[in-house]
């Protein structure tokens, strides 16, 4: 079950949810419900939502149990937790969004090693440079170290520029992402974050290498729209093309490069068919890898 919690609002701009709930702050760099999987990432957790002032949002949340996408009977499933969050968010600065946030995670000793504690921030926006032209800007940082039962003492950084332009129905993203390592020793990691959605479809660094991970990438997106006569049947389609060169953010090893296609359509109001590819080149990591993805979503 995904889902089942008790809910309060009788308290005016907030809302006091209990029981097990998706949670999914932000891009779920962090933390996220892995939403394409058949078994999504759910909480058994009690959280407060708190609007009372003009465009901010305010949410705290106590995890006690993380429902994984293994499944209960796996080795790798559930993780008992003790773990604290909080997230703010300004959403209408004149600079843009800015979200600040710590993730206080302790897996007691189901997974010990991935304790940690971290505090960050991010600030996004856009600026109309004409009237088919957008810049879309991204930059985050935050700062990591142990916490609780984690036999590793270290402390590493994370930091994220995705700058991107927009035109008629394309979107052109060149970004870096670092996840950093304290000596080569331990890394940076997320392992509460829909980790499918970063550094690569292949899935060769959801967990990341001691030596850390910087991931030079250029998203190409195009959705089509408008067209008309014969071709109004590719009315709707998305396309994504990617490109990463991954090395390590300690001791410059080169780890290998990934490139990435991404098709979505929809059928109808009611069905949605995708397919995925990405081709890992190995260089002085892992082992070249092609990955294919189907997909076929019906809601109603």
């Amino acid at each position: 079950m995904n889902q089942a919690y008790g809910q309060y609002a009788g308290v005016p701009d907030t809302t006091i949810r209990g029981g097990r709930q998706v949670i999914a702050l932000d891009n779920q760099r962090f933390i996220g419900h892995v939403g394409w999987r058949q078994k999504n990432q759910v909480f058994d957790a009690a959280t407060i939502l708190n609007n009372s002032f003009e465009n901010i949002n305010m949410q705290y949340g106590y995890i006690y149990n993380v429902n994984r996408i293994f499944g209960e009977q796996s080795v790798a499933g559930d993780w008992g937790s003790k773990s604290h969050f909080y997230h703010i968010t300004h959403s209408n600065l004149p600079i843009g969004k800015i979200t600040t946030y710590g993730y206080l995670l302790d897996f007691c000793s189901d997974s010990a090693a991935n304790s940690s504690q971290t505090f960050g921030g991010y600030i996004s926006g856009n600026k109309e440079l004409s009237d088919d032209l957008k810049l879309v800007y991204y930059g985050e940082y935050a700062y990591q170290s142990d916490l609780g039962n984690n036999a590793i003492k270290y402390d590493a950084s994370y930091f994220h520029i995705a700058p991107a332009i927009l035109w008629k129905g394309l979107t052109a993203t060149v970004a870096y992402e670092v996840l950093g390592s304290d000596n080569g020793t331990f890394a940076f990691r997320t392992p509460l974050a829909t980790g499918h959605k970063f550094n690569g479809w292949a899935d060769k660094f959801l967990s990341t290498p001691a030596d850390g991970l910087e991931d030079f990438y250029i998203d190409l997106t195009y959705k089509v729209k408008n067209l008309e006569g014969n071709w109004d049947v590719l009315n709707g389609l998305s396309a994504k093309i990617q490109y990463h060169n991954f090395s390590a953010e300690d001791g410059g090893m080169d780890y290998g490069d990934e490139w990435g296609i991404f098709l979505k359509k929809p059928i109808n109001n009611y069905v949605t068919t995708s397919i995925k590819y990405a081709h890992y080149i190995a260089d002085e990591f892992a082992t070249d890898t092609q990955k294919v993805t189907i997909d076929i979503g019906i809601k109603f």
